[in-house]
């Protein structure tokens, strides 16, 4: 065994200030535990028997009263104090935030338990809205997963998560411990469990096994302990007795034992039971099956209010000597009858009373109904139990109460690893209380009910009770009268957060219109500084200029040459339809959301060579594909009919999967969920891309390029587009394919968010490779260094002939690319390339046929390129390669003297390969 100190928790009652306990070093111990205090406080809080997630009942009444257990703890850095209410039944730490509406009702209700401020906090990491704990009644709790520091007794668990609950009806803060399974991370997102407390102390190696137990001492002491990875022997009688955790549909979600037999007295009220039932501390009261506890109610004389669901005893039954035995198949748990007496008077300062006067206290047991079977605070005071998450085994012992000594031991690891643990030998499985199997409502479990032997605890209660007991609780009139007074209260107090929010929101607005003023106010500054005459020059209105007049109807002094479809005269050859509308559909069409999709067109034909470019509306009812195909035909001087149907099906075809096969990108309508968060805490997280332009059009060439959000639906390519041409004085065209090119390379990195489960709700990416796609964010700096700003700016080039037409041609094939380049070995002084030429086929040859300039193509014939050696040293003369796929036909040529005359002239020298001659033997 490994000797390292135990670290114990020791602690007072928590003070009003929350201030945060403090741990003290045993030396010399082996072992590796973490323990600390628990308050037991009395509180007013609405009867929940299932805890946060598993309430399936609607409290009639407000007053029911709980006992609760509470720790003290810290978030964040600076710390934070928080009383925090322990609760088996669940598994996650969640707080409220002062912005929380319920924590801002005068007095504050969450004061006492802490409220998290996160912009506040260095270490806290915001990890997504998807925090949601709700109830059957709607409420319930609703905020962010967040990262923070955790000191819990000075034992600081970093970087671990918990919830924030901007919107909560609940105003202790929860600290859960249960199965990492039961998380709301797990039930509600989806997504994989956390680590939550037990785990995380094992991950950091604070403790051995994921563990923990529970000693929450009687009902008068103050206090009780939690040790996570030990126990305490001095806490308990007799030997722990470990039972096996019950599973529902596979999987172990919460701490479910099998209980078997009950007992009052000597009276059996329960054999052959077999019922599952939760041990959770997160409960004040106990659950049984309703047929049993209305006999035990009968036992003791409780009064059962159903109106407030819980029974009312006088409160001398706390003199009684009688116990209840409560036996999981071996281990026998026995609980006096003075624990299940609950004193009113400690929680409302009023002691109610019988009618003949007699004090009444609130007793420990309740009917489950068709919920989950509970023994709560009322049973697990009177139990040592110890939480085996690792095997998903459960030791159970009787408690001592108000101990005064302590021996702790650690738990280890590995199977029976809990210290002077016996294992129940044939335990039983349970049959019922399984939510989801077996006989699912509590009031049909099959258990035995032995009839009275005569009346019980007769001597306590006479004396006590009238023959016609009755408590003096509200009338059906005057309860509905103050219900009726807290709804008002409630709906003045909505009414004015109504109002809050609706300033809040007006405000938000005005800030927004603020912000696009002064945008605007700085854009127009900046196009009167920078005008395009400072690129280009004063006086600069020369062909290209975003200002030149292009339209072939107006008269200018300089010679229009671009001819658009719209300004063309409709010749009567024509025979695409006219593009007309209804005024119906026009405004059926104006009030369709526009989605711009990029199209690309790319049709080779025998001597055609289509390629353009655009945007298409996706919601477009009016122009149909093939209308427009029809008129791309025609604009490009074809004819419209079944020569060039294969056209037309190609450009429709195109069109047709490019929009299907389009993505659109979804924003979130939200604004950030607080204002006063982080940057990371928005929605909308920026989402930043590198576009790239490199456009020719005619013999200039626009290249540049620079950072688009693809996360803002502000952004417009089309606006952008026009700003950028018009800045630049480039021509129309350049307008149109600057916006394809955003929204063509927008529309990459869109596929890949769709390809990976992106929710598009706002939440920044997760996923590691597209984040490595997006660019940093925030932006580092302000301004770039210099010569990365060089990187960003636009640049116009100039093409001569000869590089448009390497631009527009394909490339030679590659096994003339290979066969070349050994020529260039052999012949390293020669100089040749390879080249594709457009030429016209004889279909019956099948080899090329020479069209004088202006004859028409003969009938059949094609168009197609084909390879061709040019030999730079023998201007003029083009070669073809051969034979087959080989350049043995041109290195012959290579070899004629006339080739190497010029060759070597233009050298100086002799440049003829010298031969390889191989010795061979004889």
């Amino acid at each position: 065994m490994r000797t390292i100190p135990i670290w114990v928790l020791s602690s007072l009652l928590l003070s009003s200030t929350g201030e945060a306990v403090a741990l003290r070093k045993r030396d010399g111990s082996p072992a590796q535990v973490i323990g600390f205090d628990l308050e037991s406080k009395i509180i007013q809080a609405p009867n929940d028997k299932n805890g946060m997630r598993r309430r399936n009942t609607v409290t009639a009444s407000l007053d029911n009263l709980q006992t609760l257990y509470f720790v003290n703890a810290t978030l964040g850095n600076p710390p934070q104090q928080f009383r925090l209410h322990l609760d088996t039944g669940s598994s996650d730490l969640w707080v409220n935030t002062a912005n929380s509406q319920l924590c801002q009702e005068v007095p504050n209700p969450c004061a006492l338990s802490g409220m998290y401020a996160a912009n506040q906090s260095s270490s806290y990491n915001y990890l997504g809205s998807y925090f949601n704990i709700s109830y059957v009644d709607g409420s319930g709790a609703t905020g962010d997963y967040v990262t923070d520091d955790f000191n819990i007794g000075g034992t600081v668990l970093t970087d671990f998560q918990f919830g924030i609950g901007y919107e909560s009806s609940a105003a202790q803060g929860i600290l859960g411990v249960g199965y990492p399974m039961n998380e709301v991370q797990v039930g509600r997102a989806g997504m994989d469990p956390y680590d939550n407390i037990a785990a995380k102390m094992k991950a950091q190696g604070l403790i051995q096994s994921n563990a923990f137990s529970l000693y929450l001492n009687s009902l008068s002491a103050s206090t009780g302990s939690i040790l996570f990875g030990g126990v305490d022997t001095e806490h308990f009688v007799g030997e722990l007795q470990t039972l096996p955790i019950q599973m529902h549909a596979d999987i172990h979600p919460e701490f479910l034992v099998t209980l078997t037999d009950v007992t009052l007295g000597s009276t059996t009220m329960g054999s052959d039971l077999a019922i599952a039932v939760l041990l959770d501390s997160g409960s004040s009261l106990s659950y049984l099956p309703d047929a049993m506890v209305k006999e035990i109610y009968s036992m003791v004389g409780a009064v059962y209010q159903e109106e407030q669901a819980v029974a009312f005893v006088p409160c001398a039954l706390r003199q009684s000597p009688a116990n209840m035995t409560f036996t999981f198949s071996k281990p026998k748990i026995t609980v006096p009858i003075s624990e299940l007496v609950l004193d009113l008077f400690k929680i409302t300062g009023r002691q109610p009373t019988f009618s003949n006067g007699a004090p009444a206290c609130l007793f420990g047991l309740a009917p489950a109904g068709a919920g989950t079977h509970v023994l709560g605070d009322t049973f697990m005071r009177s139990a040592y139990i110890v939480y085996d998450m690792e095997n998903n085994e459960i030791s159970l012992a009787q408690t001592r109460f108000n101990a005064t000594r302590s021996n702790i031991l650690e738990i280890g690891t590995g199977r029976s690893s809990v210290p002077s643990a016996i294992t129940v030998a044939e335990p039983v499985a349970a049959t019922h209380g399984l939510r989801g199997g077996g006989a699912a409502a509590a009031q049909s479990a099959a258990y035995v009910l032995t009839p009275l032997a005569g009346p019980f605890l007769a001597g306590v209660i006479s004396g006590i009770l009238g023959a016609n007991m009755r408590l003096l609780v509200r009338d059906k009139e005057s309860f509905q009268k103050l219900m009726v007074e807290r709804y008002v209260t409630r709906d003045w107090e909505n009414q004015a957060a109504q109002g809050i929010a609706m300033r809040y929101n007006a405000d938000s607005f005005q800030r927004y219109n603020d912000k696009i003023a002064e945008y605007r106010i700085i854009r127009e500054t900046h196009r009167q500084h920078f005008p395009p005459a400072r690129l280009y020059g004063e006086g600069y209105a020369g062909w290209g200029n975003g200002h030149t007049e292009i339209d072939p109807r107006v008269k200018t002094a300089f010679p229009t040459q671009i001819l658009y479809p719209a300004f063309k005269p409709r010749l009567g050859k024509r025979r695409s339809p006219p593009l007309t509308w209804k005024k119906k559909d026009i405004k059926k069409q104006a009030e369709q959301h526009e989605e711009l999709v990029p199209v690309r067109i790319d049709v080779d034909t025998d001597k055609l060579k289509l390629r353009d470019t655009f945007t298409w509306n996706l919601h477009d009812r009016i122009v149909h594909l093939d209308t427009f195909a029809q008129t791309l035909i025609e604009d490009i001087g074809l004819e419209v009919g079944p020569a060039n149907k294969h056209v037309h099906d190609a450009i429709v075809h195109q069109m047709h999967d490019q929009l299907m096969d389009f993505y659109p990108f979804a924003f979130s309508e939200e604004d950030a969920l607080d204002p006063e968060l982080p940057y990371s805490a928005y929605k909308n997280d920026e989402m930043r891309i590198l576009v790239k332009l490199n456009i020719t059009i005619g013999q200039h060439t626009l290249v540049d390029q620079f950072e688009w959000e693809i996360n803002n639906p502000l952004n417009s390519p089309e606006e952008f587009a026009a700003t950028m041409a018009r800045d630049l004085s480039l021509s129309g065209e350049f307008t149109t394919a600057i916006a394809h090119c955003i929204r063509e390379q927008t529309q990459l990195f869109t596929r890949s968010l769709y390809g990976v489960g992106h929710p598009f709700d706002g939440r920044p990416v997760e996923d590691p490779d597209l984040i490595n796609a997006f660019l940093p964010s925030p932006l580092p700096a302000v301004f770039r260094p210099q010569q990365q700003a060089k990187e960003y700016a636009p640049y116009l080039y100039e093409l001569n002939d000869m590089d448009i037409e390497r631009n527009e041609l394909p490339p030679p094939p590659e096994w003339l690319s290979r066969g070349l380049q050994e020529l260039r070995e052999t012949y390293p002084h020669d100089q040749f390339e390879g080249i594709m030429r457009h030429s016209c086929i004889n279909p019956e040859t099948e080899l090329p046929v020479v069209i004088p300039a202006g004859q028409p193509t003969p009938p059949g014939h094609r168009w197609m390129f084909l390879p061709r050696i040019r030999c730079t040293d023998c201007p003029g003369k083009s070669y073809t390669p051969g034979p087959d796929m080989t350049t043995g036909n041109f290195e012959r040529h290579l070899g004629l003297g006339n080739h190497r005359k010029n060759v070597d002239k233009r050298c100086g020298f002799d440049t003829r390969p010298k031969l390889k001659v191989e010795a061979s033997g004889v």
